[in-house]
């Protein structure tokens, strides 16, 4: 929701860096990346919260926070009918 909020403005996001537990399921990464249709990385540390504090409090050494990647690239082929539930998830929503 806030990728499309952001494009409002005219800015267009071609890509975005996803951490947190949600960020473990490929099948939600993917299904993000097509809705959007940008292209999504993940870190292999998905802690990004505690491997940051983690990260200043060790002094910022170098190298630390390199780990390898999974990057997810949009479909072509969008499931209308999750865009459909997103789309009126998403009116619910402005509608608070």
């Amino acid at each position: 929701m806030n990728l499309e909020e952001i494009q409002k403005t005219g800015q267009k996001i071609e890509r975005s860096r996803v951490s947190g537990g949600l960020s473990q399921s490929d099948a939600l990464c993917q299904k993000l990346s097509d809705l959007f249709s940008i292209t999504l990385t993940r870190s292999a540390q998905t802690e990004a919260t505690s491997r940051g504090i983690a990260f200043l409090a060790a002094n910022m050494p170098e190298g630390w926070l390199k780990s390898p990647v999974r990057t997810f690239f949009p479909s072509k082929e969008i499931n209308a009918q999750f865009e459909a539930r997103y789309r009126k998830f998403y009116e619910i929503i402005l509608s608070i």
